[in-house]
């Protein structure tokens, strides 16, 4: 195991090395969207992944295992990786994951993703039973950057450092043997649609706002 992840260190040292030679800071910075960027980040206990959806433009990165957990949280923390897993959409062309200096391909410089429950450890089950899962309100925080390199390294592109934190559910599982609950999983929308009960707020608001701005105006006018 450890010479394995040694040669992963190695590859990935190389294959980093390489590729900024080659092009040491000449990409073009694409911004993602604000107002269009939606997607999903996941974290369990073998790994997590990210997607981010931006207009057109689609960028997906995981494949890593975690760096740290504990009975409530989960933490990933993999910069210039080799292993893992990117893709990326842009302009209608599909870029895979650089797993060779062979362009065009897709890279991620960092991939940090962390999940924990918003409160304090949850109270024991009722019943102790050993498949007991029980899921609670957390957070998430999300950074993530993706690049790609063609043939003509004069245009390479990337995407600046894309960051969102916000709430996410956490799925807790209990272990009656250790007497405390352990994290197994946590998913959270990235800048989720407010829902129809949400937009309706806001526009009855927005509309009440109006009103009361035309009323206002039309008495200044009759005074």
């Amino acid at each position: 195991m450890r010479a394995h992840f040694r040669t992963l260190l190695g590859s990935s040292a190389i294959l980093g090395f390489a590729l900024v030679a080659v092009c040491p800071s000449g990409t073009s910075a694409i911004p993602l969207l604000p107002e269009t960027t939606s997607g999903t980040a996941e974290l369990n206990l073998h790994g997590g992944f990210t997607t981010i959806i931006s207009g057109e433009d689609r960028i997906f990165v995981g494949g890593v295992p975690l760096t740290s957990s504990g009975p409530t949280s989960a933490f990933i923390s993999w910069p210039f990786i080799d292993n893992l897993n990117v893709s990326v959409t842009h302009a209608g062309q599909h870029y895979s994951t650089c797993n060779t200096a062979f362009r065009p391909c897709a890279w991620s410089s960092e991939f940090l993703l962390g999940m924990a429950t918003a409160a304090p450890m949850p109270p024991p089950p009722p019943l102790t039973a050993a498949d007991f899962h029980l899921t609670v309100p957390g957070t998430y925080g999300l950074r993530v950057s993706a690049s790609v390199f063609l043939v003509d390294p004069t245009q390479n592109f990337g995407f600046d450092s894309f960051q969102r934190s916000g709430p996410a559910a956490i799925t807790l599982q209990w272990f009656p043997g250790y007497g405390n609950w352990q994290f197994e999983s946590g998913f959270a929308e990235i800048d989720p649609t407010p829902e129809p009960a949400t937009l309706l707020l806001f526009a009855t608001t927005g509309a009440g706002l109006g009103l009361a701005r035309w009323v206002r105006r039309g008495r200044q006018h009759a005074a």
